[in-house]
């Protein structure tokens, strides 16, 4: 829990006064409680609306939804692996999480669905095992049903996990003596019960749901060259979450293996190894049954593009499934060699992030102080609209300017002000205007009476990341001159 804090409060001092990519996302939809909103979908939006209507908008409190989801996914590993190990190893299996290096680093830097995914991922497989355990209980299953349907929520690829536990189970005989037909049902009507109105709302709001399904490369180019590529991106998003868990598995295994025991083992410790390599079997199992579903998926939909994060809901498991297949097969020089290792990624995270932001120049810090002021400028008042079709500038205009409405590519709110001038920021390209006039109908137009700018922070701000903007008044056709 300290550690989570440390990263926040470092997020907070350190990390700059503007949001990532995904970070600024999230303040358009501010107060909008809908069952989708564009190409993601909507749990986490509903979560962190909720905290920004105890917190409001700031870098704090998205940083809080953030590092709440991640802490909340390490008490749910501790748990889970506390089924069958002792404290201090289930410690070692929970550290596990941070040899996934999009978990440890990117989840923390950026991740915020992503984050979703993980969590209800993890939980997935914990009460499916749990329900295996105790096949006959109908609260485990129905709890299975609740959280895989919540998991439908948070990501689309949340989808392979349920069937790839089915498959898992369904694999190797000890698990699928436990399987119920009527109780494994009941569970997926559920969980297809609580999604069914979002994903209702995907159908009614296709374009706008697909809207980054460009990233599939979707039958993009020839029949064979299309699925080469994909699958040789799903070896790469392996490689980048599976490879180095598994790696330092091996070498310890090589070079720390526990020696033989000339009395008899206690009966605790021996019950404790058995079991953790069982369930160690048991998440190895599950890997290798979703990396199927992918392999199937890029053959049969032709998809030319896989990235890493994808695999995360399942692939957050790696580093645990290492450790518990290892942890009694290692001498304890290993164990807290293993143990270390986890320790110092998590504290490189903690130091590198700061840094990061503070000498990269990443979107964490760049001037938008400018673009606010000229804005102002330009006669933006409390309560003006604003559309800023780039994600990230629509977020950080929000996030520094709360007062006002502002919109991103999704249009969320253009309904309810699509009867007044609203500013149009774009990036510095004046042609765009055009294209956007498209998008808005052809009532709009360029109000011919109000001002324009463009802005370019490289002189002003010259040792932050360059913004270029142009940013000019839309009239609807015949509305009168003030947007009051």
């Amino acid at each position: 829990m300290a550690y989570f804090a440390a990263l926040l409060g470092a997020r907070v001092l350190f990390g700059g006064e503007s949001l990532n990519w995904d970070d600024a996302e999230l303040p358009v939809a501010a107060d909008l409680y809908r069952p989708g909103y564009g190409p993601q979908l909507p749990l986490y939006h509903w979560y962190q609306n909720a905290l920004f209507g105890l917190f409001g908008i700031s870098v704090f409190t998205i940083a809080l939804g953030r590092d709440l989801i991640r802490l909340f996914t390490a008490i749910a590993m501790y748990v889970f692996a506390r089924q069958v190990v002792r404290p201090t190893a289930a410690f070692a299996v929970t550290l596990g999480l941070e040899l996934n290096i999009h978990f440890a680093w990117y989840a923390q830097r950026a991740f915020s669905h992503n984050n979703s995914a993980i969590l209800f991922g993890l939980l997935a497989v914990f009460v499916f095992w749990m329900a295996l355990d105790r096949p006959r209980s109908w609260g485990r299953w129905l709890l299975f049903g609740l959280v895989c349907g919540l998991g439908l929520l948070s990501k689309y690829n949340f989808l392979f996990v349920p069937v790839a536990l089915l498959l898992t189970a369904l694999s190797a005989p000890q698990f699928r003596r436990a399987l119920s037909g009527t109780r494994m049902g009941t569970a997926f009507v559920l969980a297809g019960a609580i999604a069914a109105f979002p994903y209702q709302w995907i159908v009614n709001n296709l374009a706008l749901a697909t809207g980054a399904s460009g990233s599939l490369d979707v039958a993009d180019g020839g029949f064979f060259s299309t699925r080469i590529s994909g699958l040789f991106e799903l070896v790469q998003a392996l490689a980048s979450n599976a490879a180095l868990p598994f790696a330092l598995a091996l070498l310890l295994l090589w070079f720390a293996p526990a020696l033989r025991l000339v009395a008899p083992p206690l009966r605790a410790t021996e019950h404790s190894g058995v079991a953790a390599a069982q369930l160690g079997r048991f998440l190895l199992r599950y890997l290798v049954c979703f990396t199927a579903l992918l392999v199937i998926g890029i053959l049969v939909a032709g998809i030319g593009n896989v990235r890493d994060r994808w695999l995360l809901p399942a692939f957050s498991l790696a580093g645990p499934a290492a450790v518990l297949l290892i942890w009694h097969r290692i001498n304890r020089l290993g164990q807290t060699v293993l143990v270390s290792f986890s320790v110092l990624i998590a504290l490189a995270v903690l130091i590198g992030h700061p840094l990061e932001s503070r000498y990269w120049q990443d979107r964490g810090n760049a001037p938008f102080g400018p673009v606010i002021e000229t804005m102002e400028a330009m006669g933006a008042t409390s309560g003006t609209y604003v559309v800023a079709p780039f994600q990230w500038d629509a977020g950080n205009l929000k996030h520094r300017r709360t007062d006002w409405i502002v919109d991103d590519y999704r249009l969320l709110r253009f309904a309810q002000h699509d009867d007044r001038p609203f500013l149009l920021v774009l990036d510095n390209n004046p042609a765009n205007v055009t294209q956007w006039l498209k998008q808005f109908g052809s009532d709009y137009r360029a109000c011919p009476d109000r001002p324009e700018k463009r802005i370019d922070t490289k002189e002003s701000d010259p040792g932050e990341r360059q913004l270029e903007l142009y940013i000019r008044w839309m009239c609807p056709t015949g509305s009168p001159k003030s947007d009051e």
